[in-house]
């Protein structure tokens, strides 16, 4: 992909393509979510997905804390907003002293989106590392100024970065998505997302 290599050597964000070992259904000749069976392979546990993923090197940044957070980008067809997010949020986050590195996670089949599935195997992929957080931001979400913090969600539970009131599309009272913040242990304990949501929406 042309697109994502351009953005890789232009903002120094590493790009990664997720594979599923199976191939899957024709796609649907609409984009809206389904829920129908995934293949074994990728059942909705992050566990059944680690197989598909090949390591790669990490690159770090210096920062002002301890804790070391993975931007997880789920991408598709969105240069225009991938090309606006990237630079902006590299500069918000040197600006909160937050050592970070950007992911673009690009799904390999030509089937319906999965985002679930992605934002699993992104975490799956940096098991090992020394990433203590994650966040899993979309793509068409930019930092609001100075008002939003990335740092290490403290407590039991993750942060919404784009709760209601703050982001202007979340209509839904159980909208959970956009930018959200998990610890390690977070993600993992509640075993990550569905996989088998193929399409826009529904996983959030």
């Amino acid at each position: 992909n042309k697109v994502i290599d351009k953005l890789h050597h232009e903002c120094g964000c590493e790009t990664i393509r997720l594979p599923c070992s199976q191939s899957f259904s024709e796609p649907h000749s609409n984009d809206a979510a389904t829920t129908s069976p995934a293949p074994s392979e990728c059942e909705p546990t992050m566990e059944h997905t680690i197989a598909t993923i090949p390591a790669r090197s990490v690159i770090q940044r210096s920062s002002k804390t301890p804790h070391k957070l993975a931007v997880l980008v789920p991408y598709r067809n969105r240069e225009k907003q991938a090309r606006a997010l990237i630079p902006a949020l590299q500069a918000y986050l040197l600006n909160q002293g937050v050592e970070f590195q950007i992911f673009i996670l690009e799904q390999a089949q030509r089937t319906n989106f999965n985002r679930g599935l992605l934002l699993n195997a992104g975490v799956l992929m940096l098991e090992g590392s020394d990433f203590d957080h994650f966040c899993l931001h979309d793509v068409d979400t930019l930092p609001h100024k100075g008002t939003i913090l990335y740092s290490y969600p403290m407590g039991e539970v993750p942060r919404h970065v784009t709760p209601n009131g703050v982001h202007p599309e979340s209509k839904y009272p159980q909208f959970f998505s956009g930018v959200v913040i998990f610890s390690r242990e977070q993600f993992v304990k509640i075993n990550g997302y569905g996989n088998n949501f193929w399409g826009w929406g529904k996983e959030e």
